[in-house]
């Protein structure tokens, strides 16, 4: 059986989630931001996240990396955390690593650095999971 969930951000515009629950949707993946900067924080997160709180959505996150080193991937992780400010989640961090400036990178980098997020996020009691292409 088929669990019909959404990934969203303010390319989407502004959702009527009463509406996406009585569709279906069971779950959404909201994107908290891109990269390591106060300013990358995604402008439709805050009302994404209230309006899925509000309508019982079970809500999870994801930060679309633009990180090259270990050392970056952690500053991603703690501005999630920071963004996240103690909220409560029901699904994982996710770690999306996908940007055409990774493409590149030796695999070892992108396994420390996928290491270095997800235990970054887990250290904070958030699940963490990574979200990619091949």
């Amino acid at each position: 059986m088929a669990i019909k969930g959404i990934d969203v951000s303010y390319h989407n515009g502004t959702i009527d989630f009463e509406k996406v629950k009585k569709d279906g949707i069971k779950f959404a993946i909201l994107r908290i931001g891109y990269g390591m900067y106060d300013e990358q924080k995604d402008t439709s997160f805050e009302y994404n996240y209230r309006e899925c709180v509000r309508v019982g959505i079970p809500v999870g996150v994801y930060l679309y990396s633009y990180a090259k080193t270990k050392n970056e991937a952690k500053r991603e992780a703690e501005t999630v955390l920071k963004w996240l400010d103690g909220r409560k989640l029901s699904l994982p961090v996710y770690y999306d690593l996908e940007d055409k400036s990774q493409q590149n990178l030796n695999k070892n980098i992108l396994e420390e650095m996928c290491k270095t997020f997800c235990e970054t996020i887990e250290n904070a009691d958030y699940s963490a999971g990574i979200y990619t292409n091949k």
